[in-house]
């Protein structure tokens, strides 16, 4: 098991009862969901409650659908990997000590970013299709002839 790479200190409590642990938490479960390749054992309703409020997402109805735009093949995951990489809402105001989880959503994204996990998803996309093309050539072929 690869060591999980949030803790409590690097996060802070927000204005509404989230502590460092719930927030080391949910980091760690986007974690675990990327390196799972994004199985949906790994996205319970908890979670997908969660992220449906970061990275100015919008909850695409419900959990099922959110997994069906961004995480069920390689090519949505590695869409919504680049978009967590540019980086979300961020709704940090100091000022009015509303930090409703921006600190998650950078220190995720720059996980993301460092963790190479983009690229992946984009081979893997990559391969689907030129498999798909491949596998439509060879029917036309035995269609039309060579």
């Amino acid at each position: 098991m690869t060591t999980l790479p949030f803790n409590e200190a690097d996060f802070t409590a927000d204005a509404y009862g989230h502590g460092p642990a719930d927030k080391a938490r949910v980091a760690n479960q986007l974690v675990r969901l990327v390196r799972g390749n994004f199985r949906p054992t790994l996205f319970p309703g908890t979670l997908y409650q969660r992220l449906s409020l970061m990275f100015g997402h919008i909850a695409e109805y419900d959990r099922h659908g959110f997994y069906a735009v961004w995480l069920s093949s390689p090519a949505k995951r590695a869409t919504w990997l680049r978009y967590v990489e540019r980086g979300g809402a961020y709704g940090f105001h100091p000022e009015h000590r509303t930090d409703t989880w921006g600190d998650v959503e950078r220190a995720f994204a720059a996980w993301v970013r460092d963790s190479g996990e983009a690229e992946r998803q984009e081979a893997l996309a990559a391969s689907e299709v030129e498999v798909t093309e491949r596998a439509e050539l060879a029917r036309l072929q035995g269609k039309y002839g060579s």
